[in-house]
């Protein structure tokens, strides 16, 4: 008798144990109309959804067109912070407005009533306002056609500036100008390729090739970068990648 009391129990704890583990049913909509079911959480880049098998999918931020949570998903405020946190890092390198507010807005209706809702909602006003703008990522600001081109203005003066120096053998004043420039904006390919003039005619040949590299990754086939990296191979004894990269800038 006290056996089939236990096996009663434990047949009742197992059901309770299975019911609670399918009773959460989130959705994710994707842009081609397909919906995945499963347990959805917010990481870096997307959302990893624990499907009904118990099989992990990665889904990518620009891939989903809604988002349905269920009611008895539990979200901390602990892990709402987090994932606030881990949103606004991983869109500093992101250059599209549309998508940042979309990945805002998702955010939102995933940590509903919470603080850090609250939080992101004050940043998604932020991104709507810009985006009302017009406004876009000009190395790590953001702004307006008008102050965008204000600022290609100023570059291209200190530009010449600096080019003004080196002609005339200025060079201690030219290096320190553009780190005045550089430490303003450091993602400006124009600095950066004259740092890389500048540390080249130093003799300053591997901190040169950062400062080429640096220019490489964000202009594609520009010539004169191209050179200067054939010539730093060449420096290095590196002799088939300096031919290879001579016969590209040509």
């Amino acid at each position: 008798m006290k056996q089939s009391r236990r096996r009663i129990f434990l047949a009742a704890g197992v059901g309770a144990v299975l019911l609670s583990s399918v009773v959460r049913a989130d959705s994710i909509t994707l842009r081609d109309g397909k919906v995945i079911d499963g347990i959805i959480k917010q990481i870096d880049g997307g959302y990893d959804v624990t499907l009904p098998d118990g099989k992990h999918r990665f889904v990518a931020s620009d891939e989903v067109k809604s988002i349905k949570i269920s009611n008895d998903g539990k979200v901390t405020e602990g892990n709402a912070r987090e994932r606030l946190t881990s949103l606004q890092r991983s869109i500093d390198n992101d250059r599209d407005l549309a998508r940042i507010i979309e990945r805002y807005e998702q955010f939102i209706s995933m940590n509903a009533n919470t603080e850090a809702a609250k939080l992101a909602q004050a940043d998604l006003e932020e991104w709507r306002a810009r985006k009302a703008k017009g406004m876009m990522k000009v190395g790590h600001r953001w702004l307006t056609a008008a102050e965008r081109d204000a600022s290609l203005m100023e570059a291209a003066n200190a530009v010449a500036k600096v080019n003004a120096l080196i002609e005339a053998e200025q060079v201690e004043n030219a290096s320190a100008m553009l780190r005045q420039l550089l430490e303003a904006e450091p993602d400006n390919v124009s600095f950066l390729y004259l740092t890389g003039v500048l540390q080249l005619r130093r003799e300053q040949f591997f901190e040169a090739k950062r400062s080429f590299d640096a220019v490489a990754e964000r202009i594609e086939d520009h010539a004169p970068t191209i050179v200067n990296l054939s010539v730093l191979a060449a420096q290095f004894k590196r002799w088939p990648q300096a031919v290879t990269l001579l016969d590209q800038a040509l």
